[in-house]
C-alpha cells in the first residue's frame, strides 16, 4: 500500500489535486519498485483508479511534462513506466536519461543486457502522438535498441528533439561484451538514417553521442532551416573541429546519400577512423554531387588514409579534396601549389602525388610545409618521383617526416631519368635524426646519392640540386659526413653543423 509520505506519492497527489500542474519533475530522486507500480498506474489512468489508495478520481490529467533523470530505475521499472508512457493522451515532454533501460547488474555486478525497455522505448516513440521532446542519455541502449528507435520513427510526426547521446552502442547486446572494429554493427546507425531521410520530416535535433546533429539540414529536407533559396541549391555541410564519432559520421554520410542539394562538406579537425572512413570512402566513390570535401587536419590510421585517399580519386564529382584542387590540376591550371600549414595529411599527400602522375601536368612547385603528412605520407611520393617530369621545387618543412621515408624518394629518383627540372628538396624541420646516439640515417644518404646521380644525367642544364636538410636533430659527425661526402658534388647540402 502506498502512503503519502512516499516522495513521488506526495508530487502525484499534488498533481491530483491542482488541475494545473502540468509538469512532474523528479530527477534525481531515488525510486523504489512501488515508486514506478505508482507512476505507472498514475500515467496509465491519468488519474488514480477509484479504489487506489482511497482517492477519488479527478478530472482528465493534463501532464505535460515528465522528468525521470538520474532516478536510477532497473529495466524493469523503467518497462512499467514506459509502457504505461505510450499510453498517455497529452505528454509532450519526457527525459529518461541516466535510467538502466538496456539493462541491470546482477548479484556478482556483471551487467546484464535486456531489449525489452529498449523496445519499450521506441513504442513510446511511435504510440503517444504528443511527444515532441524525449531525452535517453546515458541508458545502456545499444545498436538493436537504436533499430527499434528507427522503425518506430517511421510512424512518428511529432518528434522534434531527440537525445540517444552516450550510450553504449559498441557493445553486444547478447553476450555484453566490447565489439571489435570487424564485429561491430552499424545496422542501426543506418536504419535510422534512412527512417529520417525517406519518412520523418519532424525531427529537427539528434544526439547520437555528444554532438548535435540535425537531421533535416543533413538529409536535404531543411527547407524550414534558414536556407536562402541560392543555398539551398547548393549549400555546405560544416562539421569543422565538431567533437564527431564513428556513429555521428556514419549516419551523416547515410544522410548525405540521399542528399541532392548539398555540394560541400567539411569534416576538418575531425577523427576519421574506421567504419567512419570506409562508410566515407564508399559515398566518395558513388556520389556525383558532392564538389568538395575537406579532410584536412583529420585523424586517422594509415590503413584509413589509404582508403580515403583511393575513394577521392575514383570520385565522379569530387573538385577539392582536402583543399587540394583536384580539377585544376587535372586541368593543367595552375603551376605553383600553395598549402604551407593546410594540413592535407597523409590522405591528402597520396592523393596529390597521384595527380602528379598524370602524363600532362603543369604543377612546378609545390609548398606544403606544415601539413601533418608523416612519413606514411612522405612515402607516396616514391611514386611522383618516378613518374613526374615536371617538379622543380618542393618544401615539405615541418611534416614530422622519418628517415624510412627517404629511402622511398630515393627509389623514385633512380627510376625516373626524365625528371630532369628537379632543382631544390627543402626537408627542413622534420625528424630524420630520430632519437638516440646510435641512430643510423641510412634512407638521408640514399635520397643525397640519388639527387647526385639525378644532377649528374643533367649536369647541362644549369644549376646543381640542392637539399636542405636544417633543423632534424641529425648527430654531429653524421652532419660532417654529408659535407665531407657531397661537398665537392652537384649537390649542395644545406645541414647543421654546430647545432647538433
Amino acid at each position: 500500500m502506498y502512503t503519502r509520505s512516499t516522495p513521488l506519492a506526495n508530487v502525484l497527489i499534488l498533481a491530483d489535486t491542482d488541475n494545473s500542474v502540468t509538469d512532474i519533475n523528479v530527477e534525481n530522486m531515488s525510486l523504489e519498485r512501488e515508486d514506478c507500480d505508482l507512476l505507472a498506474q498514475w500515467l496509465e489512468y491519468n488519474r488514480w483508479r477509484t479504489d487506489f489508495n482511497r482517492l477519488q478520481v479527478s478530472v482528465w490529467s493534463n501532464l505535460a511534462s515528465l522528468s525521470l533523470k538520474n532516478c536510477v530505475l532497473g529495466h524493469g521499472e523503467c518497462e512499467i513506466v514506459l509502457n504505461a508512457i505510450a499510453k498517455t493522451k497529452t505528454l509532450r515532454i519526457l527525459d529518461v536519461s541516466g535510467n538502466c533501460l538496456g539493462g541491470y547488474a546482477d548479484e556478482d555486478d556483471y551487467f546484464v543486457p535486456t531489449l525489452r525497455t529498449g523496445k519499450a522505448l521506441a513504442k513510446v516513440i511511435e504510440a503517444n502522438k504528443n511527444l515532441t521532446w524525449l531525452s535517453a542519455k546515458y541508458c545502456h541502449l545499444g545498436m538493436r535498441t537504436m533499430r527499434s528507435i528507427s522503425s518506430a520513427l517511421e510512424k512518428n510526426c511529432t518528434l522534434t528533439y531527440l537525445n540517444v547521446g552516450s550510450n553504449t552502442w559498441w557493445w553486444d547486446e547478447n553476450t555484453d561484451e566490447l565489439l571489435s572494429d570487424q564485429m561491430f554493427d552499424s545496422s542501426g546507425i543506418k536504419s535510422l538514417a534512412a527512417a529520417l531521410c525517406t519518412f520523418n520530416q519532424t525531427l529537427v535535433y539528434l544526439e547520437l553521442l555528444s554532438t548535435g546533429l540535425y537531421p533535416l539540414l543533413v538529409n536535404g529536407k531543411g527547407n524550414g532551416m534558414g536556407l536562402t533559396q541560392e543555398q539551398s541549391e547548393g549549400y555546405t555541410l560544416s562539421f569543422r573541429d565538431h567533437r564527431l564519432g564513428r556513429i555521428d559520421i556514419i549516419f551523416i554520410v547515410e544522410c548525405i546519400k540521399k542528399n541532392s542539394r548539398c555540394k560541400v562538406v567539411s569534416f576538418s579537425g575531425c577523427v576519421v577512423e574506421k567504419q567512419a572512413a570506409e562508410s566515407l570512402a564508399n559515398m566518395l566513390e558513388k556520389n556525383q554531387i558532392i564538389e568538395s570535401l575537406d579532410l584536412t587536419r583529420v585523424r586517422s590510421r594509415h590503413k584509413d588514409a589509404m582508403i580515403l585517399a583511393r575513394a577521392a580519386l575514383k570520385s565522379p564529382g569530387l573538385k577539392m579534396f582536402a583543399d587540394i584542387p583536384m580539377e585544376k590540376i587535372r586541368n593543367n591550371i595552375i603551376q605553383s601549389l600553395m598549402l604551407n600549414g593546410v594540413g592535407i595529411g597523409p590522405h591528402g599527400c597520396i592523393v596529390l602525388t597521384q595527380l602528379l602522375c598524370a602524363e600532362q601536368t603543369s604543377l612546378t612547385h609545390l609548398y606544403l610545409a606544415k601539413n601533418e603528412i608523416g612519413t606514411f605520407g612522405a612515402k607516396a611520393f616514391e611514386i611522383a618521383f618516378s613518374r613526374n617530369t615536371t617538379l622543380e621545387f618542393i618544401d615539405l618543412r615541418g611534416n614530422m617526416i622519418e628517415d624510412a621515408a627517404l629511402e622511398n624518394m630515393a627509389r623514385g629518383l633512380l627510376n625516373n631519368p626524365g625528371i630532369i627540372n628537379l632543382k631544390t628538396l627543402d626537408l627542413q624541420d622534420n625528424v630524420i635524426g630520430g632519437f638516440g646516439v646510435s641512430k643510423r640515417v641510412d634512407g638521408l644518404f640514399s635520397l643525397a646519392d640519388a639527387l647526385v646521380v639525378h644532377a649528374q644525367r643533367h649536369a647541362n642544364n644549369g644549376l646543381p640540386s640542392q637539399l636542405f636538410i636544417g633543423g632534424n636533430a641529425l648527430k654531429h659527425h653524421i652532419a660532417l659526413s654529408l659535407r665531407e661526402t657531397y661537398g665537392e658534388s652537384r649537390l649542395e647540402v644545406f645541414v647543421d653543423v654546430n647545432n647538433t
